[in-house]
């Protein structure tokens, strides 16, 4: 019976570590792609000003 209570903890406890690594990744993810809009919009900000689109 102890073993048991110790599989269930076991499990409960790699599943919390699932969660914790895959929401690491999802915020990793989504910075990646802040950081990567934003540099596109300044790019294309930067040539609109270079070809007198933008002030």
């Amino acid at each position: 019976m102890a073993s048991k209570g110790f599989k269930d903890l076991k499990q409960q406890a790699e599943g919390t570590a699932q969660d914790a690594a895959m929401d690491n990744l999802g915020k990793s993810t989504q910075e990646a792609i802040d950081k990567a809009a934003n540099q596109a919009s300044d790019s294309v900000s930067g040539l609109g000003k270079k070809f007198g689109l933008q002030k």
